[in-house]
């Protein structure tokens, strides 16, 4: 009967083990580097996943991952995009994120058209 006992703990404790799942929060803010303002809408992504967030009206991010070390890739439109090496068993306090304007993305712009006018010349 002991052996019978101690194989199935023996066994419960292997499947609990394998099945456990290490996932852990990362909660943040992202905010722009010179008005120290939220940036609602902003993309944060866990690199080499599919798995992402938008922050919300302000500013903040919950994002759930199952690796004990992420690099979240932060953006927003007109600032640079920035990584960020998360580890979750340094990671006590939420992070902030500072993103600063991309001099490079504020001269892009965007034009549509409506129709399509021609010019005559008149002879």
């Amino acid at each position: 009967m002991r052996k019978i006992t101690f194989f199935l703990v023996a066994l419960f404790c292997i499947v609990t083990g394998f099945s456990q799942d290490q996932s852990f929060t990362i909660h943040g803010k992202v905010i722009d580097t010179k008005s120290n303002q939220s940036l609602p809408g902003a993309s944060v992504i866990l690199k080499g996943t599919t798995n992402g967030v938008s922050t919300d009206a302000n500013g903040a991010f919950s994002i759930t991952s199952n690796q004990d070390i992420n690099t979240l890739i932060i953006s927003f439109i007109g600032y640079a995009t920035q990584e960020i090496k998360v580890q979750a068993s340094t990671l006590i306090d939420p992070i902030q994120v500072s993103l600063s304007p991309d001099a490079n993305e504020l001269n892009e712009v965007v034009i549509t058209a409506l129709g399509i006018q021609s010019e005559k010349k008149n002879l």
